[in-house]
């Protein structure tokens, strides 16, 4: 028997492109067992538009969940979604995206050809506001619309994520994302996480060395000034627009703090989750980026010198040392 699938469709505001996402749901090749869509509160037409495109497809297995719909934030719609999710496997759906017809097919292929996989990651391409798709610059030796920075073994093909290539910063959205049951009821086992959901459920995957990353577009992803989330890359247009955007970030508190801010809240994660793996070597880093951030915020060389001297300084290249030395002379708040 075939494992069942579920979509889960977290909606807010969302009345100038949700029907176009229904409608590639609607249009897939792989049938799916339920489409679960949760509205958060929305004060357009969203809300009207769904129902009315659900009773114009009697024949999908669609449910509107109508109870509550206060806005509780994109993290805790998602999740009340997942906790509603019956499916061996959930595909996580933004309200703003366009699947591609084969999306589930490739998916539940992978998935099945690789059962020790928790979550797969699959690529996704751009398109703008008017749904015309563009392209980035693709950077040397980075992946997934240069998401990834570490070379793949398998280029077009499933390839598994370490948790420390997981911890470093979030490789895929969670639009792009087919998770195991299992690794759900682990995430919504674990309250309060210091993180978006996607990133967690992601880690958790890889815990368990169920991470995995699909090679291969399956949607195009729309980029607008109404993205809940967004992907910086995606306004890097040239070399040039990409370096000087890199020499404006580069003395600015929030470039100097935000990624560290991230690899730490990746770690508390990690601690929370009662990982019996977590050792001294996790702590220090923990500790260290702790420190950094101190560093950074009070624009200390005190603690900067505490810095150099702990056991996890090569958490930092030899460009972040050097940036963190510039900050703290000539850096903006």
């Amino acid at each position: 028997m075939a494992p069942s699938i579920s979509i889960i469709l977290a909606v807010y505001n969302g009345e100038s492109y949700i029907l176009e996402q229904l409608d590639s749901i609607a249009a897939q090749t792989h049938p799916f067992d339920e489409l679960l869509i949760r509205d958060d509160g929305s004060n357009d037409q969203t809300v009207q538009l769904i129902d009315k495109w659900i009773s114009a497809h009697p024949d999908l297995p669609v449910q509107r969940l109508t109870k509550p719909e206060e806005n509780l934030g994109f993290t805790a719609n998602f999740r009340t979604l997942l906790a509603q999710a019956k499916g061996d496997y959930l595909l996580l759906c933004d309200q703003d995206d366009r699947w591609y017809p084969n999306k589930i097919e490739e998916l539940a292929h992978a998935a099945a050809k690789y059962p020790q996989a928790g979550l797969v990651i699959s690529s996704f391409n751009f398109m703008d506001q008017d749904g015309t798709p563009f392209t980035v610059v693709q950077r040397k030796g980075l992946s997934n619309q240069n998401l990834i920075a570490f070379p793949l073994e398998n280029p077009g093909g499933m390839n598994a994520v370490s948790l420390e290539r997981i911890l470093d910063h979030n490789i895929g959205q969670g639009c792009t994302m087919l998770v195991r049951q299992d690794i759900a009821r682990h995430y919504l086992a674990t309250p309060n996480l210091p993180l978006p959901h996607d990133w967690a459920l992601a880690i958790i995957a890889a815990l368990e060395g169920g991470l995995y990353y699909l090679d291969q577009p399956l949607m195009d992803y729309r980029i607008h000034q109404s993205n809940t989330t967004g992907l910086p890359q995606s306004k890097e247009t040239s070399f040039f627009a990409l370096l000087n955007a890199r020499l404006h970030q580069y003395l600015k508190a929030y470039y100097r703090t935000a990624p560290y801010q991230d690899k730490l809240s990746a770690l508390q994660a990690l601690k929370q989750l009662n990982w019996p793996g977590w050792n001294q070597t996790f702590q220090e880093r923990l500790t260290f980026f702790e420190d950094y951030l101190k560093t950074v915020n009070q624009k200390s060389w005190t603690q900067f010198r505490h810095l150099k001297k702990s056991p996890q300084k090569h958490a930092l290249s030899k460009k972040d040392w050097l940036l963190l030395r510039a900050y703290l002379l000539f850096g903006k708040p």
